[in-house]
């Protein structure tokens, strides 16, 4: 019996230590098997990867529990149509941008930036980023909040679960839509929306897209997702190099480069004289004048 975390909801983190579980968020996605049954109510995985860490798996499960034996069920056919992805009205992007707090953070530099990436805004001070696919389809808007100092805060929001029924999500890079017209060489991918956003103002001789999680690559085990992703990328012969964050995210990315061959800059590679904390990406640092001209010395050295 095969068991994994794909198409499972999440529920609260088992953790009590976890601060997801303190806060009441639901952060943790349990093993199912492939009829959908969970192994065990604790057997899963917290996508706190650098707060939490919890990954209980069905090996760490079976290793604990000799006694149990394995269930071999038979795997129940079971005929679902295909369901076409949904896509938001195309006019809907960049509305309300004028509003985002990210931006009046930033400043008014940006704007030509939240332009190119047809980010919008909510009248709540929300930031609004848009998936928008190659074809220019609108896949997803991500509704992420920060405060006066441009810290995400603890709210967030999908636009299909405010305005959509029976909506189809199929995510894409945040920022797909541009690698149509790019002609450079470098393909560059971070975890943060926000971050692909400040990187492609500073540096816009590259392309920066966002996957938007840490597991937004895929698994280093499901190289077959990643293809799917990367593969028009890969397919005009463009170099693609990740950027993931410091902590967990690190181990995960490096499988994940040396399994399609991309090329892998950590923030150690560009600060490397700076005592850096679990969690910080590249953003964290290149608003700061001292630091931005240190990985701008070491980007140029590192991105052939």
């Amino acid at each position: 019996m095969k068991y994994s975390l794909k198409n499972t909801k999440k529920i609260k983190c088992p953790n009590l230590n976890c601060p997801s579980h303190r806060q009441g968020i639901k952060s943790f996605k349990q093993y199912t098997d492939e009829n959908g049954q969970p192994l065990a109510e604790y057997v899963g995985r917290c996508d706190k990867a650098n707060k939490c860490g919890y990954n209980y798996t069905p090996k760490d499960y079976f290793n604990d529990n000799k006694g149990v034996k394995r269930e071999y069920a038979p795997r129940v056919q079971q005929y679902v149509p295909k369901k076409k992805t949904s896509y938001h009205p195309s006019e809907w992007a960049s509305v309300g941008v004028e509003h985002s707090n990210l931006l009046k953070f930033l400043g008014n530099d940006y704007e030509q930036k939240f332009c190119e990436y047809k980010i919008g805004g909510t009248k709540t001070g929300g930031t609004i980023f848009w998936q928008i696919d190659a074809s220019q389809n609108i896949r997803a808007g991500k509704i992420m909040y920060y405060n006066q100092h441009g810290k995400r805060t603890s709210k967030f929001n999908w636009v299909h679960k405010l305005k959509c029924k029976d909506f189809n999500l199929k995510q894409c890079f945040f920022g797909e839509h541009l690698i149509k017209d790019f002609n450079g060489e470098n393909i560059c991918i971070v975890e943060s929306e926000k971050t692909a956003v400040i990187m492609s103002y500073f540096f816009p001789a590259h392309l920066w897209l966002a996957c938007g999680s840490m597991w937004g690559l895929g698994s280093p085990k499901l190289p077959e997702k990643i293809r799917t992703k990367a593969f028009e990328c890969l397919k005009k012969g463009k170099n693609i190099v990740l950027f993931p964050d410091t902590g967990a995210a690190e181990d995960v990315w490096i499988d994940i480069a040396n399994v399609m061959g991309f090329d892998i800059i950590k923030l150690s590679d560009l600060l490397p004289k700076i005592q850096l904390g679990i969690g910080d990406d590249v953003a964290d640092y290149v608003l700061n004048k001292r630091c931005e001209i240190e990985i701008n010395k070491n980007l140029n050295k590192l991105m052939i």
